[in-house]
């Protein structure tokens, strides 16, 4: 089941529970009594051999279930990093190397024989919470209804650096495999200016991506200091944008990287797909644009989406510490 996008807390805030939104891999959880536990994705992937530590035998103390949660790698300050969490699952080193798995339960769909995907989340959260949960496991805490219970979840939640809050009707079904408005999830977004410091062409030659940065803290962005990478901006980008990003772009061109980071570390810097670091086109660092994003993990944005062109002085804008 999935929650769908919204800009607000719903109006009634008393007839929802309020969670924190853990930024990681969703996973149905299979339990079978002396068996090891299956992790299976949106997708259908088996995780299981991703992440052996969180799906030895011994499960819920001979209980059978299916469970839906999310893998999460948390830092020592109990900050998820999905970044880390990339890394734990492609066998790197990690950008977080405190860094510890855990998995983040907060719904059942089946126990010992017995389908709850008609029982409302009321019910389905009573027997959840009568679980034993093994070790590396953790019950996501819901905050049940009340008049202002969800603004001040969403406020805790920016404040400790998470993502947001999942507000899910109490009287709600499981739905699988649907997006359903009985689940909506707000997260927290800031806007902020960066640096262009090169950008990635689509097949007609267009922008398809733009590599943005900022100046370490403490420099003043004299032509000797490098850019900070923070993210690579590939949403938000109309073909008209597009269209007027390249015409800006072009004339920039530059032979010499802006950034501290190599072309092959700018190549990896996305979520998605990786280009080639020859696709890389270095600009002169003089184009400013307001990017919308996430919180910063492991020294990137996350989500950062395009908003626009602004004014702005490019020497100025600093990274946070």
């Amino acid at each position: 089941m999935q929650p769908v996008a919204s800009r607000e807390l719903p109006a009634d805030q008393a007839a929802y529970a309020f969670e924190p939104k853990w930024d990681g891999y969703r996973a149905l959880i299979h339990v079978r009594p002396g068996r090891p536990v299956r992790l299976v994705s949106r997708q259908g992937a088996e995780m299981r051999g991703w992440f052996p530590e969180l799906t030895g035998p011994g499960g819920l103390a001979g209980r059978d279930a299916v469970l839906d949660g999310e893998v999460v790698a948390l830092t020592a300050a109990g900050r998820p990093s999905f970044g880390a969490l990339q890394d734990r699952a492609r066998r790197r080193p990690s950008t977080a190397p405190s860094a510890a798995l855990a998995l983040m339960v907060f719904d059942l769909l089946w126990l010992d024989g017995r389908l709850h995907l008609t029982d409302p989340y009321t019910l389905r959260r009573e027997l959840l919470e009568g679980l034993v949960l093994p070790d590396r496991w953790q019950l996501v805490q819901a905050f049940p209804g009340t008049d202002d219970g969800g603004s001040a979840l969403l406020a805790a939640t920016r404040d400790h650096g998470l993502e947001g809050v999942v507000a899910k009707r109490l009287t709600s079904l499981y739905r699988p495999g649907r997006r359903s408005r009985s689940w909506l999830k707000i997260k927290h977004y800031d806007r902020a200016p960066f640096v262009v410091g090169g950008w990635i062409p689509d097949a007609a030659g267009m922008v398809a991506a733009l590599l943005v940065g900022c100046y370490p803290t403490g420099t003043a962005g004299h032509r000797h200091e490098r850019l900070r990478l923070a993210a690579r901006v590939d949403t938000g980008l109309s073909p008209a944008e597009r269209g007027l990003l390249t015409q800006r772009l072009v004339p920039l061109a530059s032979t010499a990287n802006p950034f501290s980071s190599t072309p092959a570390q700018l190549a990896t810097a996305g979520w998605g797909p990786h280009p080639s670091p020859d696709a890389i086109r270095f600009v002169r660092p003089e184009l400013v644009v307001e990017v919308q994003a996430g919180p910063w993990d492991g020294g990137r944005l996350r989500h950062p989406r395009y908003s626009g062109l602004v004014p702005g002085d490019p020497a100025s804008l600093r990274c946070p510490p």
